[in-house]
C-alpha cells in the first residue's frame, strides 16, 4: 500500500448504533443537491470558522481547533457521500466542538464533533432522548 497523496483515495462511511430510520445516521439519498447542501455547510461555516476563530470567540465561546474543523469537514463530506440529509443548523458547541442539527416533525437530531475528536449522534422524539451513540469516520484506501 502506497500512501502518497496522489494515490490515496478516501471512501468515508459513518457508522452508528441506534439511529432512527430517516435520521442523520441513515442513508437517505445520493443526489447532487444533497452534496451541494453539504458543500455549502463546509464553505459557509466550517471554512470560515477555521480561517477566523475570532468569529466564535468574540461571543465568549471556545472556537474549534483547526484539527476539529478539518474533522468536521471530513464528516460533512462523508455524510454527503453516503447521501445523508444535510443539517438545518451548524453551530459551535461553545467548548471547541461543532454541531450539525436537524429537526423534522417530532424528531430532532444532533451530530456532534466534540473538541476531543469524538463524534456522537443523539436523536430525540417528542423531546425525549431515543438513541445516542458514537460514530466513527472510516477512511480506507
Amino acid at each position: 500500500m502506497n500512501n502518497t497523496i496522489e494515490e490515496t483515495r478516501i471512501e468515508p462511511s459513518l457508522r452508528t448504533r441506534g439511529a432512527e430510520a430517516g435520521s442523520l445516521g441513515t442513508v437517505l439519498y445520493r443526489t447532487d443537491a444533497v452534496r451541494m447542501a453539504w458543500e455549502s455547510v463546509i464553505d459557509r461555516w466550517l471554512i470560515e470558522w477555521g480561517r477566523s476563530p475570532g468569529l466564535v470567540s468574540q461571543y465568549g465561546l471556545v472556537p474549534a481547533t483547526p484539527d476539529i474543523v478539518v474533522l468536521a469537514v471530513k464528516v460533512a463530506r462523508a455524510c454527503a457521500e453516503v447521501g445523508l440529509a444535510p443539517p438545518q443548523r451548524v453551530l459551535p458547541d461553545g467548548e471547541g466542538g461543532i454541531l450539525f442539527e436537524r429537526g423534522e416533525g417530532d424528531v430532532f437530531e444532533a451530530l456532534s464533533i466534540l473538541a476531543d475528536g469524538r463524534i456522537e449522534l443523539k436523536s430525540f422524539k417528542n423531546s425525549k432522548l431515543v438513541s445516542e451513540g458514537p460514530l466513527s469516520l472510516v477512511e480506507s484506501v
